[in-house]
């Protein structure tokens, strides 16, 4: 089977979790004789320039700081498609055309279409986002044979807010690929010890609340820091922020750019604070470690961990210093929280989800939608 993915994420991620989904099937989905192909000419996503099936031009991180962004790098890549729109004639046509984020341009062999739906946050939270995206969502969808969903939560809210067929909706959790997976688990020790947040601050991911919680709890642990890793540059009214909690010097940024894994496998906990999520893809790694996940009281963090991990409301900064706290603790709780929750990592494994994603694909090349 032969399999084209779309250039949409590519042309806009640099690093993140959906283009590493894109790149985990890549590399998973040969083995189970499907060809991927990625004809896009640039991409601004470094991962790629690791991946078998990518041959085109990686934009060094250096170029896109001078000012080459990904408008520029989308329209060469949206040129290049409508270019082969007068090829595809000739050519013989993928089976399946994967769109990687949601537009309704470039498919123009009228190849059967699988479109992937992350979260609904963009409807469920419009406040937080300058242009909501449901309209050029719906178009993309309508247009796809089958969808895939990353978690119950997410197939639920599409329903509930769509007119999407129910019929076409696979539920495909996310899932890590076994090599990652720590064989240790236990509590990190020497140097100066840290929790985590990792990823995007702003908005819905609801980052004061941990600021505030760790504001309680350097008042009892002097030389505990707050490691921010990737999510842009700490803003100005972040260090305003810290200022006034009077945590500055105890906050560490780190570029994403470094070793994610290795950050998480040190930390003594990682904290996912959220009001909403899609799946959730920072617990999953953090756990893959054996690292301790504190997590928000939201439907899928209960969909996929169910009580194994500490959760707190996603308001409460007191509650949530406190779920860190016994961590800090109690070596006995660190290392009960660990087991279980590596215990499903383990089960969402990326193999998994390749299978699962392959049989999507089949039911979409035999059942072509009119």
């Amino acid at each position: 089977m032969r399999v084209q993915f779309s250039h949409h994420i590519f042309s806009s991620q640099e690093v993140g979790g959906i283009s590493n989904y894109f790149i985990n099937l890549a590399e998973a989905l040969p083995a189970r004789d499907v060809s991927i192909e990625m004809n896009f000419p640039m991409t601004i996503t470094h991962s790629l320039q690791n991946t078998a099936s990518y041959g085109g031009t990686v934009v060094p991180k250096r170029v896109i700081k001078r000012g080459i962004t990904w408008r520029l790098v989308h329209a060469a890549n949206a040129s290049s498609e409508l270019g082969s729109r007068f090829l595809t004639r000739r050519m013989v046509k993928p089976d399946v055309f994967h769109r990687t984020y949601y537009s309704t341009t470039g498919n123009y062999a009228s190849i059967p279409e699988v479109i992937t739906v992350y979260d609904m946050i963009h409807e469920d939270f419009p406040e937080y986002f300058q242009k909501p995206i449901l309209k050029k969502k719906l178009e993309s969808l309508r247009l796809a044979t089958q969808i895939i969903c990353i978690s119950e939560y997410t197939r639920s809210r599409l329903l509930d807010l769509t007119d999407i067929d129910s019929s076409k909706i696979t539920v495909t959790p996310l899932g890590i690929d076994h090599k990652n997976l720590s064989i240790v688990t236990e509590r990190p020790t020497g140097g100066r010890p840290y929790i985590a947040f990792v990823g995007t601050r702003s908005g819905y991911k609801n980052f004061e609340v941990l600021a505030l919680a760790f504001s309680e709890l350097i008042q009892i642990y002097l030389d505990l820091n707050l490691m921010l890793v990737g999510g842009g540059p700490v803003s100005s009214a972040e260090s305003a922020l810290f200022d006034s909690l009077k945590i500055t010097p105890n906050i560490l940024k780190i570029d994403h750019a470094v070793d994610t894994s290795n950050l998480i496998s040190k930390a003594q906990c990682v904290v996912s604070t959220s009001f909403a999520e899609g799946f959730g893809l920072v617990p999953l790694e953090s756990l893959a470690q054996g690292i301790p996940c504190v997590v928000s009281d939201i439907d899928v963090n209960r969909e996929i961990w169910g009580d194994s991990l500490p959760i707190f409301p996603a308001n409460d900064h007191i509650k949530l210093a406190k779920c860190i706290q016994q961590l800090l603790e109690s070596d006995d709780y660190w290392t009960s929280v660990s087991k279980k929750g590596f215990a499903i990592a383990q089960s969402l494994s990326s193999q998994q989800m390749a299978d699962s994603t392959l049989e999507v694909y089949k039911r979409a090349a035999t059942n072509k939608s009119s």
